[in-house]
């Protein structure tokens, strides 16, 4: 009995928490604020109904992924904020706007680094958990070789849940894990373009150069697609529960989708490229893969480039 009650007092807090950090959600990205106010007076009882939550089930994998994507959604709003009207504003709202920036990227720190302390079911979403953690070792001025590891562990991840590498993705449709796979590459370039245009920034130069090398040379530049177990089963899930829909006589109809493995009442809906939206669909349709075609001359050249970068600052 007592474990029915406990149960459900974390499926509360819990379910307060994701619905309301939805909402907040929806406002981030709605482009349409004009003072960070309402954010932060909604935003805290969300942060406390995932802490109450994560107080009564600290092994929750899904709820520390959650809390922490939505304190780093809170602390890059704070951050705009604070570049676009930090020349306008008095001291004190400045002290609180920068206050909020360095706690909600602390939080997040904290969060990800419990969710790679969970056991969970698989390793579907390490890749996250280390792109995550490489952001914000990233914002917090870490040395290079942490988060750019972070970068290079997050791309292993998704190499090894399969992610897809076509020469193009289709916006509204694509591939399985291949946007996430596009992205993590681009930020550890980008990581390291930054790098290389600091003069006093200190890094060994042979460092930068090994990280470019080993990305030149991994699958995601060879367009090397690992077809494993595991999305097979995937699609088979899928296909099984397209056949049941068949079977019981309910067509889809237009505007619905059919059931995702991800959670109750997620749905297809197109891609929206928002910084923190990870809420990936993992069930989509068997479908044919584009042949991948990426020419390894490129990323040869662009490391001859960088190399001769870097010797200028050394």
């Amino acid at each position: 009995m007592s474990q029915i009650i406990f149960k459900q007092i974390f499926d509360s807090w819990a379910g307060m928490a994701l619905a309301r950090a939805s909402r907040i959600q929806d406002k981030l990205n709605s482009n349409e604020l004009k003072s960070d106010g309402p954010i932060w007076k909604h935003a805290t009882p969300v942060l406390n109904c995932f802490k109450r939550a994560l107080e009564i089930d600290g092994s929750n994998l899904s709820l520390w992924i959650e809390y922490g994507t939505m304190s780093y959604a809170l602390h890059s709003f704070a951050s705009r904020q604070l570049k676009q009207w930090k020349s306008e504003l008095p001291p004190e709202v400045v002290q609180q706007m920068e206050s909020r920036r360095d706690s909600m990227l602390e939080t997040a720190k904290h969060c990800f680094t419990s969710a790679s302390q969970c056991e969970g079911d698989g390793d579907e979403e390490e890749w996250l958990i280390h792109y995550m953690l490489g952001k914000i070792a990233e914002k917090q001025k870490q040395p290079p070789v942490v988060y750019l590891l972070h970068y290079k562990q997050a791309g292993h991840f998704l190499h090894e849940e399969a992610a897809r590498y076509p020469k193009k993705i289709h916006y509204h449709n694509p591939p399985e894990l291949a946007m996430e796979a596009l992205e993590v590459y681009f930020r550890l370039h980008a990581s390291i373009l930054k790098l290389v245009g600091k003069r006093d920034s200190g890094v060994d130069a042979e460092l930068l150069v090994t990280f470019m090398k080993e990305a030149a040379e991994g699958p995601f530049a060879r367009g090397e697609e690992k077809n494993t177990p595991k999305i097979i089963e995937k699609e088979k899930l899928c296909m099984a529960d397209e056949d049941s829909h068949s079977s019981a006589g309910t067509v889809p109809g237009p505007g619905t989708s059919l059931p995702s493995s991800s959670g109750p009442g997620l749905t297809s809906p197109p891609y929206t490229a928002t910084p923190v939206d990870h809420d990936y669909v993992k069930c989509k349709k068997t479908r044919q893969q584009a042949t991948p075609d990426v020419s390894g001359e490129y990323f040869t050249v662009a490391i001859k480039i960088m190399s001769s970068q870097i010797a200028l600052y050394e």
